[in-house]
């Protein structure tokens, strides 16, 4: 679903934090992904840059935008 869209934005609302991780929901599609970054808070609404997306090994990595 994102392969091939590296480099986008997307829309997310964090559902999670701990320590420094939090757990996002993209707005958009039904993607759930663990994001590196401090200084949200559940339920804040976020911009995210895809980074790499791999099918195979089922992981994806997004930064703040």
């Amino acid at each position: 679903m994102l392969k091939g869209r590296e480099g986008e934005m997307f829309k997310a609302v964090v559902t999670d934090v701990a320590d420094q991780r939090m757990r996002v929901q993209l707005s958009d599609m039904p993607v759930v992904a663990n994001v590196k970054a401090s200084g949200s808070r559940q339920g804040d609404r976020l911009a995210l840059r895809l980074v790499s997306a791999d099918p195979d090994q089922r992981s994806v990595v997004f930064e703040p935008a």
